[in-house]
């Protein structure tokens, strides 16, 4: 201990001499991240065939009523918006519902007697398309054979 006593004496009287700090190198720029793509547009969703009821929650307080019985808190429910079939919905025509590879057209028709509808729709398309009726997929609409990406 008395041997340590002259050195730590020493070291306070000289003090600590430190070196000047070097200047730190800049920081490398950070990576800049691509912008994310834009996402493609929603698509349209069809309208409900059927729509449920809306049905509202009423919280009555204790009351007494008109002939003095005293009725406690309550809960009733109560029907805000009726559901029911969407006519509108269900006159639309069939619209295309999808586009397989290939360039066939699912039209979204189901029924094989909606024959002259589906050549109809394959008349707009121009010369060389073809209605075909298959009974999983319904009428479908076949490019011409000249179409890039018809097999």
């Amino acid at each position: 201990m008395n041997n340590l006593l002259p050195l730590a004496a020493a070291l306070l009287a000289a003090g600590c001499a430190s070196r000047p700090a070097l200047p730190l190198p800049p920081p490398p720029p950070l990576p800049v991240a691509p912008e994310p793509a834009p996402a493609p547009p929603a698509p349209e969703t069809p309208a409900a065939v059927y729509r449920n009821p809306r049905i509202g929650k009423v919280l009555l307080r204790a009351h007494q009523d008109a002939e003095g019985r005293l009725l406690g808190p309550q809960v009733m429910y109560q029907v805000v918006e009726p559901g029911g079939w969407n006519l509108e919905a269900l006159d639309a025509p069939a619209a295309p519902v999808g586009q397989p590879a290939g360039g066939i057209v699912l039209t979204g028709r189901m029924d094989p007697g909606e024959r002259a509808a589906a050549a109809a729709q394959a008349a707009q398309r121009g010369a060389g398309w073809t209605a075909l009726f298959d009974p999983q997929a319904g009428w479908l609409l076949l490019p011409p054979p000249d179409q890039p990406g018809a097999k």
